[in-house]
């Protein structure tokens, strides 16, 4: 094996630094979705109530657009890693010849369905 070539445990090794990575990417996005979603709801409810300024309701009808394209592209993007994530759970149990990681291809949303 010449100097440059990587052994398999090196492979799986820079696989689950990127499943790490992923994963902890995936945990902000959903926090940052649970925020957003906070700053819906008032803004929704700014929008709902009468309005005494149409001015204002113009701002916050806007403000809850951009709050809703915001939760669609955390969510796009939480749903993209979470594949790749699946693609990294497979290729690293295959080079183990084991059954080590499970969560996003078994356990997790993207595996019932309720992601898609």
């Amino acid at each position: 094996m010449s100097q440059n070539e990587l052994g398999s445990k090196e492979k799986i090794s820079i696989l689950a630094m990127e499943y790490g990575s992923l994963r902890s990417d995936i945990n902000a996005r959903m926090s940052s979705m649970f925020q957003l979603s906070a700053i819906f709801v008032a803004i929704d409810a700014l929008v709902l109530k009468p309005p005494s300024d149409t001015h204002m309701a113009k701002i916050a009808a806007a403000a809850l657009f951009l709050a809703l394209v915001g939760l669609g592209l955390l969510w796009h993007d939480m749903v993209k890693a979470g594949r790749r994530v699946q693609c990294l759970e497979a290729e690293i149990n295959r080079r183990a010849n084991e059954k080590l990681l499970i969560w996003e291809t078994e356990l997790g949303g993207l595996s019932r369905g309720y992601w898609r």
